[in-house]
């Protein structure tokens, strides 16, 4: 994430820069502990915990996104309970 924040020219303000720094730091450090006791070869590991570090801000986006986006399903109740009078 750090190296991207290096070669880009994106405009966008720190906090977001920051953020996303942040998770994939998060989601890198989980990573390596969930992967630490595996027995694979060092290659394999390393190319996990880049691909989870680059991938996390994006991952954490998305789900933000869709939680965000959901349809208020209490909505909907209270919508059919009004309708049946």
């Amino acid at each position: 994430m750090l190296a991207r924040l290096l070669i880009t020219d994106e405009a966008h303000p720190a906090i977001w820069w920051t953020r996303r720094i942040l998770a994939s730091v998060i989601i890198g450090v989980l990573s390596y502990f969930a992967v630490w006791p595996l027995e694979l070869a060092g290659i394999y590991k390393s190319v996990i915990l880049t691909f989870s570090g680059m991938a996390g801000p994006e991952l954490i986006d998305w789900v933000i996104r869709q939680f965000r986006n959901a349809p208020d399903l209490n909505a909907k109740k209270r919508q059919t309970k009004a309708k049946r009078r």
